[in-house]
């Protein structure tokens, strides 16, 4: 699990699930504020996520 940022304002967790269906490259994004209303997004778009570690890493996530 690591702390970060969606959009540069709102802080959030980011967990990668243990799931036997998925592939490896999801991320799930937990939130007190519902993301997809605050940043007017649906399936499909783009939003700037900072995951802060003790490494330095940079993603880029679409909603789904």
């Amino acid at each position: 699990m690591f702390s970060g940022t969606i959009a540069d304002k709102f802080t959030c967790a980011l967990i990668a699930p243990v799931r036997t269906h998925y592939e490896g490259d999801v991320v799930e994004i937990i939130s007190s504020e519902y993301l997809r209303k605050a940043l007017h997004a649906k399936d499909g778009d783009v939003v700037k996520v900072r995951a802060f570690s003790s490494v330095p890493q940079r993603a880029v996530a679409s909603v789904s």
